[in-house]
């Protein structure tokens, strides 16, 4: 048996340790639970619940319909693009350089076992979700079956491995070179952190520009996500694609050929970055004295607490991840604040009615009040990224206790 297909399935164990007794069953139940949700019942009990008044109309909403099904098509490609770079600074898990470094798995097979190992969790989530897009497909085309349905969801399903595989790929090979490289090494928080903010920029760049990519043909055959989107039009309304450059089969081909190519070239050309930092030995100096900012936190706390707020204080900072979103956050707040006060500053919202009550209220964005909204702003994604963190931490430490003998 290849190696990346124990690796997977190790990582389907994992992922389902609190139903080892019964994985098969529980594996059978659930996605023929989510199979029937998607396929037949969460169609019709969503079609059903839609005003009737949107099924009237929603022969009018095709021009609407086509430029909502794009953008979302090409901003879940960025997204899966984009996410695994945000998760490059992360902590290096012991048990992969075990694996790597103690057997005879190659990087390949590491790399594949674990991405298809997680697969049917992203599918079932699909599942989950998809009856909510059939069902606005349905609104303009009736005739939609169970077979569109299925395939729909796999397309979904395919964009989702190309976008997330193609940035797995380009997130391993920048943590590689950082990696290999000492001098990368030594700045590794800034150089991870300006990759976040670049990625954020090219983000809204894209969103920006994304009506000249769509009317463009050129542009429309080289970005992947035009190939998923058009087969989704074309079997809503096959009039729809006629403008378009590429033929509907050559779509197809496109849509499952390069995933797959990129699978191919992942297992064979990946290197894991695990076990590469051998040879990067670490200078730590000895100070005898503490640094002057767990000084100032002695001298600022009372003394029957200073020694436990300080070991608080370095057990936080001593985690590199933690610098990293104080920073990012820093960084995320100061672009959204700079957009917020352009967008708003001596602005004045107008209220005539409210509550059917007729009542006059006008509020003047001031710099005082925007100060105010850009502060209540960064505590609360300064408070998301923190609590969501601590939040993951506790429940990775419950299932190491609920697997431990």
């Amino acid at each position: 048996m290849s190696l990346w297909i124990i690796v997977a399935k190790n990582e389907i164990r994992l992922k389902t340790s609190r139903f080892r007794k019964h994985r098969r069953l529980f594996f059978i139940l659930i996605f023929s639970v989510f199979l029937f949700w998607a396929a037949f019942l969460g169609p019709i009990l969503l079609d059903s619940i839609l005003p009737e008044a949107f099924k009237i109309y929603s022969g009018n909403f095709e021009i609407l319909f086509v430029n909502l099904l794009e953008n979302a098509f090409a901003s879940l490609f960025l997204m899966y693009l984009m996410y695994p770079l945000f998760t490059l600074f992360r902590k290096e898990k012991i048990s992969k350089k075990e694996i790597l470094l103690a057997s005879p798995a190659k990087s390949g097979d590491i790399f594949l076992g674990e991405f298809l190992g997680q697969l049917p969790f992203y599918f079932l989530f699909i599942l989950g979700i998809g009856p909510f897009i059939v069902t606005l497909l349905l609104q303009i085309n009736t005739d939609l079956t169970m077979v569109h349905h299925l395939l729909i969801y796999l397309l979904f399903f395919t964009l989702f491995i190309f976008g997330s595989l193609l940035g797995r790929f380009i997130a391993i090979w920048i943590e590689f070179k950082i990696i290999k490289s000492r001098k990368l090494n030594r700045t590794r928080n800034l150089l991870l952190l300006s990759i976040s903010i670049f990625i954020i920029i090219i983000f809204f760049l894209f969103q920006v520009s994304l009506e000249l990519l769509k009317a463009n043909q050129v542009l429309r055959v080289v970005f992947p996500s035009f190939w998923y989107s058009s087969i989704i039009l074309y079997l809503v309304n096959p009039l729809l694609i006629e403008p378009f450059l590429l033929s509907i089969w050559v779509d197809f081909g496109l849509v499952f050929f390069f995933p797959f190519l990129l699978l191919y070239i992942s297992y064979k050309k990946v290197k894991l970055p695990y076990g590469e930092d051998k040879g990067i030995n670490k200078v730590y100096e000895r100070n005898r004295r503490e640094p002057i900012f767990y000084q100032t936190i002695k001298r600022i706390t009372p003394k029957k607490h200073a020694s436990v707020v300080v070991i608080q204080f370095k057990n936080f900072l001593r985690k590199k991840e933690n610098k990293t979103k104080i920073v990012y956050t820093i960084g995320l707040i100061l672009f959204f604040g700079i957009l917020i006060l352009l967008s708003l500053k001596e602005h004045t919202l107008s209220f005539g009615e409210i509550l059917g009550i007729p009542l006059v209220i006008q509020i003047t964005f001031t710099t005082e009040l925007i100060m105010l909204i850009i502060s209540w702003m960064g505590g609360l994604i300064y408070g998301i990224l923190m609590g969501i963190s601590a939040f993951f931490e506790s429940r990775d430490l419950l299932e190491l206790y609920k697997k431990s003998p």
